[in-house]
């Protein structure tokens, strides 16, 4: 392996060359062995370098035989190569003891001319070869060194010391852990001796996994046996087998493909240790808009000059190796870009969030950044505090949710009011409350839904250009879309467990309130309760009605609670627990301020199914289309994180070949993966109400079950 390894840094045909010239020059001091007391010493040296030559040469002329044949013609070489050294390791004996007859020094006097036969033959083929530095991992060659060693020597011996000798199983055992240790070093190593080949597995799997036959390729994809399109659901088989997302998926085997078909330099730079796996990335992106042809151009001109360099200066070298070869490549590039443009919002580690967009046409991103700054410029005027960064923050918000953050004019003059006191706040719509940690009954959770609206806008007029007029905003009782889920001792104050934004992700006790707040002044604001098991998965479910049957929920000052009797706010966990013994009926008032609520406490089918909302018809009614997306979540396809309220209800068993529309036979499914469950080779079984087993073409089964709440 070393030999291997040393021969890729150094250049496969000089370290051939080498190799026979050490296996020679030891094979001849062999034959030239002293008598007397100094033979056994010299005869041992001289065959343990006649081994280190053999070492360096055949891993080097193997990868020459690689090199120099097409991939179609590499079967049959290879063939050749391992029949013809297959061989004479058969022949060697018979040779041996012919010329033994003779001297035993002959059988290594006669590797000499089959050396000198050899450097003849290199001289006049002049195999390929190329030289590319790279780190050599030492501790990696000493740990799989030390653990064969001592794994051969244990075997070894065990005729001579016998299997009941400790020392025999000592040494075996001492070399399997060292062979583990390497493997689990080489994994984290950034040359390592012995890559983890993943994406050439993703290149074979591609390989199984054709899509249009037809479909436009490019020459070196034909070559190397790959298709140039892949199947459609590919990504999502490869996605969670690595448990990742979908397109980061698709990246990996774009690559894969690029390596294994367009880019073979990159490939092995990548192989050799000279960049990893993220600046592959960049190289294989950025001459994607090139053909075969451009892109091996594109490559030579970069690769030369990648090499200790970071991620942001290789991008600059192959964007300008691409613009080279290419001149029109980079706005074919930035138009191809221009047709996935997309808005991510994500949380932040400080649980601050983020929203940005991606593959805008530029000359509208800058206009809409001078529109931020204008605005910004604007609110600095009017006095309003921070720094440029934050009213830049600020204003890009403002121009979004069409409101203005500057002060009033009567408040810049003095006049009461703040530009920070609160408005009309919007609210959640389909919110669905989730009981907190509750004691004995277990954890059940209170998700209201909302969102708070921007501050009270003041009164003025904005300067055109910068923004929306002062004094603008959303219209009073606008309902957010959004699902806020908050367990119930927090809702109430007695407990500090952090809530969750679909979409979004935790939030902090204090804002999960702040929200719920907000959501409770919006009369459109839907509150639901989930009770929880201790594991944070749902049992139990129920929607609020406001009590009395009118349309609107009426409103109370008192403290928050489940019954007019609300043992206050000081009250023991274990009090409120006893009065969530079971099913039926139950009065909730949210928060202070907020609806009286009627809620009427259903079971989930989780494990059991009692079908008691079970339809003759292929689409749900409402209750079962909603308890079964607060039963899974999300969409049961483990990888996907689409919200359950936004996917397809879908038959585990189709409803045509006598599937139930029942909660036991059914699951929230984005689009996507609906279609995917239906195609050739892919599988779903629902053994139990709350639990899906997803079962890939390639066999390999995946489990999903109830989405677990915060507790």
């Amino acid at each position: 392996m070393f030999g291997g390894r040393l021969a890729d840094t150094v250049g496969h045909r000089p370290m051939v060359t080498l190799g026979v010239i050490v296996f020679a020059a030891a094979s001849a001091m062999c034959g030239l062995t002293p008598k007397g007391s100094l033979a056994e010493a010299w005869i041992v040296t001289f065959r343990v370098i006649q081994g280190a030559g053999g070492a360096i040469l055949f891993p080097a002329a193997l990868a020459i035989v690689v090199q120099t044949f097409p991939l179609r013609q590499r079967g049959k070489a290879l063939a050749l190569f391992f029949g013809i050294a297959g061989g004479l390791t058969a022949i060697g004996p018979l040779l041996g003891g012919f010329l033994t007859q003779w001297t035993w020094r002959a059988i290594f006097w006669v590797n000499i001319p089959v050396a000198v036969i050899a450097l003849v033959l290199i001289y006049i083929s002049r195999p390929a070869t190329e030289y590319r530095p790279a780190r050599i991992d030492y501790r990696g060659l000493v740990l799989i060194a030390s653990g064969v060693a001592l794994s051969v020597f244990g075997f070894q011996q065990s005729g001579i010391w016998g299997w009941s000798n400790p020392g025999t199983g000592l040494c075996i055992a001492a070399g399997a852990v060292l062979l583990v240790v390497f493997y689990l070093v080489e994994e984290r190593t950034p040359a390592p001796l012995m890559q983890v080949r993943k994406l050439s597995a993703v290149a074979e799997l591609i390989r199984r996994r054709p899509g249009d036959p037809h479909g436009p390729g490019g020459e070196a994809a034909k070559t190397a046996g790959i298709p140039a399109e892949w199947g459609k659901f590919c990504a999502d088989e490869l996605a969670v087998a690595l448990s990742s997302s979908r397109y980061a998926a698709g990246r990996m085997q774009g690559l894969a493909y690029d390596l294994a078909t367009r880019l073979p330099r990159t490939a092995r730079a990548l192989h050799e240790g000279v960049i990893d796996a993220f600046k592959a990335q960049i190289i294989a992106e950025a001459t994607r808009v090139l053909d075969d042809a451009g892109a091996a151009a594109a490559e030579a001109l970069a690769l030369p000059n990648v090499a200790g360099k970071n991620p942001g200066q290789i991008r600059a070298v192959i964007g300008r190796a691409v613009l080279k070869v290419d001149p029109g490549a980079a706005r074919e590039r930035r138009k191809q870009a221009e047709k996935d443009p997309r808005v991510e919002l994500w949380r932040e580690d400080a649980g601050t969030a983020a929203l940005c967009g991606f593959h805008l046409p530029p000359d509208e991103a800058l206009a809409a950044d001078q529109m931020i700054a204008s605005h910004a410029e604007a609110l600095k005027a009017a006095g309003l505090d921070g720094t440029m960064d934050q009213l830049r923050a600020r204003a890009y918000l403002d121009i979004l949710l069409g409101r203005d953050s500057r002060p009033a004019p009567e408040t810049r003059d003095g006049a009461a009011g703040s530009a920070d006191s609160p408005g009309p706040q919007a609210a959640g719509q389909d919110c669905q409350g989730d009981v907190g940690d509750v004691g004995d009954v277990g954890p059940s959770r209170q998700p209201p839904a909302g969102q708070p609206t921007a501050r009270k806008p003041s009164a003025g007029q904005s300067p055109a250009g910068t923004g929306p007029p002062a004094g603008t905003g959303p219209p009073a009782g606008v309902t957010a879309q959004i699902n806020l889920t908050i367990p119930l001792m927090t809702l109430l104050g007695l407990a500090e467990h952090p809530g969750e934004a679909d979409g979004f992700g935790p939030l902090d006790a204090d804002l999960a309130r702040e929200m719920a707040s907000s959501a409770a002044a919006n009369p459109s604001t839907k509150w639901c309760l989930t009770v929880t098991d201790q594991h944070g998965h749902p049992v139990a479910h129920g929607c609020g009605r406001p009590l009395g049957g009118s349309r609107k929920p009426g409103r109370s000052t008192g403290p928050p609670g489940w019954s007019a009797a609300w043992p206050g706010r000081d009250a023991e966990p274990a009090t409120l627990a006893a009065r969530l013994t079971g099913y039926g009926m139950w009065r909730l008032r949210p928060v202070p301020g907020g609806p009286d609520l009627s809620v009427n406490i259903e079971p989930i089918a989780v494990i059991d199914c009692d079908h008691r909302h079970e339809t003759a018809a292929h689409d749900p009614g409402d209750q079962l289309r909603h308890l079964v997306q607060i039963r899974d979540g999300e969409c049961t396809w483990p990888p996907c994180r689409r919200a359950a309220r936004r996917c397809d209800f879908e038959h585990a068993v189709p409803w045509e070949e006598g599937g139930r529309t029942c909660a036991c036979n059914a699951g929230p499914r984005c689009r996507h993966n609906h279609h995917m469950k239906q195609a050739a080779g892919w599988k779903l079984e629902q053994s139990r109400p709350g639990y899906h087993t997803w079962t890939t073409p390639a066999g390999r089964t995946y489990t999903t079950g109830p989405v677990t709440y915060p507790i």
